[in-house]
């Protein structure tokens, strides 16, 4: 009861605070995701202001200045010492008063209200800039940037990284080895050098091993490893030194990330260029290989701003909606599926701010504070059960169980959870292998929770061991999962992975599940009258195999890979008096990590 009762109240805590979509736009005129796709609080603590994402982490700047970052810290990149990942956000030590970030593949970069910038990460191959880089090695600690000084923006790579100077030139360093640094002179730069050619730069973004610039003329150069159209210029070379991308005209942003670089028109129209393998720069059909010039990304118009991850992208849309495209084999599309897509579809999200792309993930700023990612959970970016405290241990907080609103109880039996909502519907998450969760097919579970099939007027739920019961509001109860000893009530002893009626019973009035078997309340008891001993859909006893199963209920979770929705990401409590003051930032919100606008 303490367990379930623990539940219960994260989750009614967990539903307020973020608007949801609705029925979201569909950029194709085609139709909307299926479900609903988010659901969560706002983030609490001081506004958000900013996301970057690396291959398998994520930063978060405060408009205080101060900087959380959370999943893989193999290299450093969260800029804490001696912890292999974390799966919610944690202050970077040692920083304050940024007014940008960006994250590369391993390594995270702040920019400093003073011009100045500091590292942190990997430094395998220089792109710390501190002058110190060699294989191997890597800073936990944030370094400064050697010799620089009047940084206004700065961009982050795969292994380099480049940063814009007041006077319009550009410095890079870190990996050289398709020219991405701008400099021919080294295969690797460990402290800046000036970017050949270009004096007048207004943004910059940096891909794996590639780099753009926007002139003061509007118009976009690229330079670097081109072997996947990703210069823009029809070439399939290296070039150490800027080209101008052909045919593509004046951009309002540029973002690049692996081998593909997008830019956003002043009409509001996208235009990518680069690796299509997965659809990710918009040509069609997906898997068309590689887009050596600009070419537009069907039915997306009204862009706002754009992010690109390794092999995706997202625009965020002028309503505040989200549209993606490309590679989606770990959901990090966000339509609640594992298609690649060409053109665009929507996320079930309403009132973003910002966004930041991962390599197979996603994460989105809400005007309310909520941070929600989705895609690979690989790296505990968004939230590995095995890394959090388990229902009923102590984790020194609420905890928010993501992608659950409006929820009106919990019930948790071994390994998953069922929470009613009040739309009538029924979540469930964790174990699968029974069909516990009731979707219509047994698999191996996860940590998002997905809706009960057919399920749409439940008005209680009770778990079993491996099996589920929801009463409906006509009093009939359905039950789903494991039924090796008749626990579902149906007449059959096979499992089944979606709901199924309990035979002979329409006038349940309360619900309550055992280990291996369910109990009904019917009208007649509680209105007075005397307790039936059983009925004709009593299923047989157990046999003395079953009786002799000793499996703890709860407290084991499955590990799952990937979250194809949206999911809330939960931060530390705000600083409390006493704490060390971060310098504030009045530099409004920028583009992401790996894009640049002026």
């Amino acid at each position: 009861m303490r367990r379930a009762a623990t539940l219960a109240s994260v989750l009614i805590l967990a539903v307020a605070g973020c608007k949801r979509g609705g029925d979201p736009e569909s950029p194709e005129g085609g139709d909307a995701p299926t479900r609903p796709q988010a659901k969560a609080t706002a983030l609490g603590g001081p506004e958000i202001a900013e996301l970057a994402a690396g291959a398998e982490h994520i930063c978060a700047r405060r408009a205080s200045g101060e900087v959380l970052c959370w999943g893989s810290n193999k290299h450093g990149q969260l800029g804490a010492a001696g912890v292999a990942s974390r799966t919610l956000p944690e202050p970077v030590e040692r920083l304050a008063g940024a007014t940008r970030i960006v994250a590369g593949e391993h390594h995270s970069c702040a920019l400093i209200s003073d011009g100045k910038v500091l590292c942190w990460g990997s430094n395998a191959a220089g792109q710390l800039g501190d002058g110190r880089g060699r294989p191997g090695t890597m800073s936990a600690a944030p370094v400064a940037v050697r010799g620089l000084v009047d940084a206004i923006a700065v961009a982050a790579g795969g292994d380099h990284t480049c940063a814009l100077r007041k006077s319009g030139s550009v410095l890079c360093w870190g990996d050289n080895g398709g020219g991405q640094v701008g400099n021919s002179g080294r295969a690797v730069w460990v402290a800046p050098v000036v970017v050949q050619g270009l004096r007048d730069a207004v943004a910059i973004a940096a891909g794996a091993a590639h780099s753009c610039a926007i002139g003061q003329d509007r118009q976009v150069v690229c330079w670097g490893d081109g072997a996947r159209g990703q210069l823009g210029d029809g070439s399939r070379g290296r070039r150490a030194s800027p080209a101008l991308v052909a045919g593509l005209g004046k951009v309002k942003e540029i973002v690049a990330s692996g081998d593909h670089t997008c830019a956003l028109r002043p009409q509001g129209d996208v235009a990518c260029w680069g690796e299509n393998g997965d659809g990710q720069s918009g040509a069609q059909p997906a898997g068309d290989g590689v887009r050596p010039t600009p070419g537009g990304v069907t039915n997306l118009r009204g862009v706002a701003a754009i992010a690109v991850g390794q092999a995706h992208s997202c625009a965020r849309l002028t309503s505040g909606r989200v549209v993606c495209w490309g590679r989606n084999t770990m959901g990090a599309l966000g339509d609640g599926t594992t298609q690649d897509r060409s053109t665009p579809v929507a996320v079930d999200l309403q009132g973003i701010t910002e966004l930041g792309l991962g390599r197979d993930f996603s994460c989105a700023l809400s005007d309310g504070g909520g941070v929600f990612c989705w895609g690979s959970a690989a790296s505990s970016v968004i939230g590995d059960p095995e890394d959090l405290p388990q229902p009923g241990e102590d984790d020194g907080g609420v905890r928010i169980v993501k992608g659950v609103a409006g929820a009106t109880g919990v019930s948790v039996g071994d390994g998953f959870s069922c929470a009613p909502v009040d739309s009538g519907e029924v979540e469930c998450w964790g174990r699968d292998d029974r069909g516990q969760l009731g979707r219509g097919r047994a698999g191996t579970g996860g940590a998002t929770p997905v809706p009960v099939t057919g399920l749409k007027d439940a008005a209680e739920v009770a778990a079993g061991r491996a099996h589920a019961c929801a009463r409906r509001r006509s009093g009939q109860v359905v039950c789903w999962g494991g039924n090796d000893v008749g626990q579902l009530g149906d007449n059959s002893k096979g499992d089944r992975p979606r709901p199924s009626p309990v035979a002979g019973l329409g006038d349940a009035v309360q619900l309550a599940a055992g280990r291996d078997h369910r109990r009904p309340q019917r009208r007649a008891r509680v209105a007075g009258a005397p307790a039936r001993r059983g009925s004709s859909a009593r299923a047989r006893p157990r046999t003395a195999a079953a009786r002799s199963r000793s499996r703890r209920w709860a407290g084991r979770s499955t590990s799952p890979r990937a979250a194809s929705t949206p999911a809330p990401i939960r931060p530390p409590a705000p600083p409390t008096a006493g704490a060390r003051t971060r310098r504030a930032s009045s530099a409004p919100a920028p583009a992401l990590s790996s894009s640049a606008s002026p």
